[in-house]
């Protein structure tokens, strides 16, 4: 057995103890929620994680490695893979394998999704393979080389989306793919694999692109998005390896055209995102595919630089050292709040007790609907309204389980209407039982106004409204009617405009209806541009978006 796989079988190995005695985190609930529910695709991510998870739970007995069984396997082949990015000759280098892993353990994000399950991982491991087979059909234009070069690209896009950018900047930094008959066999390869997603995406609005592209981002420049985004990128791809390499551009663009187009990749990543700063937040972990070539490059660095050897023992002790003791820690219920001890077992067991075999609907909160599913094994749904987010509750079908039946409602937030009670464990719950709680989260609105892009603060507009749903919607129940409004958006500040409506009083199953909505818009409010949507309000509880966006102008 070589060095390498005895190193990364010791990593595996770790890496399965920290899985199975590590509390799972609120998005892992997520997704296992989604292999619940397998599908060609969800609202807000490919599917590749949910099979991911599928499997796994199908193969493990304890539900937590399940989870993370193949997570912890694919990194183990996305550090490999990684290795045999190197050139050969390189590693023949003295303790490269201590080298090698000397560097990958510094980057943070070879410890996070080294046993926890998010599309980044096999984001992770389909960019590797995607590189290695890039160089491989470099050197060869074989059936096999551009087989996998087209699976790895299809892949990367059923990982996660981001894996579109890793693609595009391939393609720009090495424009002489574009002059080869393979580059275009893989991508029709690659293409076919990925028809059955972008079926599913057409089927759907292309909803998902929807979310990312355009719901997401505030359309306003912040200083405050460019600062976290670099100073979260510092943090992820490690300073000092960050600084090493710009320092030594010159020697590793040098080196070889395989150093010079990874160099180009990690600054593409970088900037790709960076841009994206300029409109809305961007998440740390979205430049994750960076550890790949900075792990190269710091290794190549390294072969041609033996004195930066001493500084990379000094960052490796002190950089692992400092995970290492963060990855122990996490095994503990510290006073520090963490991921992993939020909203725990005990919590949801109570509420599941509270509802007394009621559903529970959760209040803008995808994250516990998920871990109530997975901790009680009764499913709960999230109720996202328009001051929050949409998620792959809105697009399952729930209404057989809770449509026209009492539920118990679930809120963060204290309100009037709401009661509250604090359970044994010392946490606090506002909760109302409700007796009849109408699924309506699929209906569509469209305004049938073209000239709607100026908005007078006082107007009428006619608005069709589609129920896709086997079941009538009452408007104007007796006891808890229906109420339509306007949502204006700036920015991510959101605010609600009551409004009156006239025509149908009842919206037929998978009928189209209008309806004449009145609105009078406050002069507190500030004349300019905004977004626009379409919301509903049944009750309690608080509206919903059942529109796209409209942009304008208040007057």
């Amino acid at each position: 057995m070589k060095t390498i796989d005895r190193y990364i079988i010791v990593y595996c190995f770790i890496n399965f103890i920290q899985a199975l005695i590590t509390p799972i985190i609120q998005d892992e609930a997520y997704y296992w929620m989604f292999s619940k529910h397998l599908d060609l695709g969800y609202f807000d991510h490919p599917p590749l994680v949910a099979y991911m998870i599928k499997v796994g739970t199908m193969v493990m007995p304890s539900p937590v490695l399940g989870i993370r069984f193949l997570t912890v396997v694919m990194m183990g082949f996305t550090l490999k893979t990684v290795w045999n990015l190197i050139p050969t000759i390189k590693r023949q280098i003295p303790k490269a394998e201590l080298i090698f892993f000397g560097i990958a353990l510094s980057l943070p994000l070879f410890h996070v999704y080294s046993f926890l399950t998010t599309p980044d991982v096999p984001l992770l491991f389909f960019t590797a393979l995607f590189l290695l087979a890039l160089k491989r059909i470099t050197d060869k234009e074989s059936i096999a080389n551009m087989l996998l070069f087209g699976s790895a690209a299809a892949l990367l896009v059923y990982s996660k989306y981001h894996g579109g950018i890793v693609i595009l900047l391939a393609v720009l930094f090495r424009l002489d793919l574009l002059k080869r008959w393979s580059t275009y066999i893989s991508g029709l390869i690659a293409l076919i694999l990925v028809i059955p997603h972008l079926y599913w995406q057409i089927q759907n609005d292309f909803i998902t692109f929807d979310f990312h592209l355009f719901q997401r981002a505030s359309g306003k420049y912040s200083l405050k998005y460019v600062d976290d985004y670099l100073l979260g990128t510092l943090a992820i791809l490690n300073p000092a390896f960050l600084f090493l390499i710009f320092k030594n551009s010159k020697l590793l663009v040098s080196l070889n055209n395989h150093s010079k187009f990874l160099f180009r990749m990690l600054i593409g990543i970088i900037t790709v995102f960076l841009f994206m700063s300029l409109r809305s937040r961007i998440e740390a972990h979205w430049v994750a595919v960076g550890i790949i070539p900075i792990t190269v490059l710091m290794f190549e660095l390294i072969v041609e630089k033996a004195s930066l050897l001493k500084p990379l023992k000094i960052i490796a002790i002190i950089f692992v050292s400092l995970i290492i003791l963060a990855r122990i820690v996490i095994l503990f219920e510290l006073p520090v709040k963490t991921e992993f001890y939020k909203d725990k077992k005990e919590f949801f067991e109570s509420v599941s007790e509270l509802s007394n075999g009621k559903p529970v609907v959760y209040i803008n909160s995808y994250q516990k609907a998920s871990k109530h599913y997975y901790y009680t094994g009764f499913e709960a749904i999230s109720d996202n309204n328009a001051f929050y987010r949409k998620s792959q509750y809105d697009l399952f079908e729930v209404e057989k389980e809770f449509n026209n039946r009492p539920v118990l409602v679930i809120s963060d937030l204290p309100a009037a209407h709401l009661d509250s009670m604090v359970f044994d464990s010392g946490r606090m719950v506002h909760y109302k039982f409700l007796d009849n709680y109408v699924v309506c989260a699929k209906l569509k609105a469209q305004v049938l106004d073209d000239k709607l892009d100026k908005l007078d603060r006082k107007g009428t507009v006619k608005v069709a409204i589609y129920n896709p749903y086997n079941y009538p919607i009452h408007l104007d129940a007796v006891d808890d009617r229906f109420d339509f409004g306007l949502m204006l958006l700036e920015g991510y500040n959101k605010t609600h405009i009551p409004v009156s409506y006239s025509g149908t009083k009842v919206l037929p199953p998978n009928t189209t209806s209008t309806i004449d909505i009145e609105w009078t818009i406050k002069d507190g409010i500030k004349s300019g541009d905004y977004g626009m949507l379409i919301t509903i309000r049944h009750g309690i509880i608080a509206p919903k978006a059942i529109s796209k966006t409209y942009k304008i102008h208040l007057k």
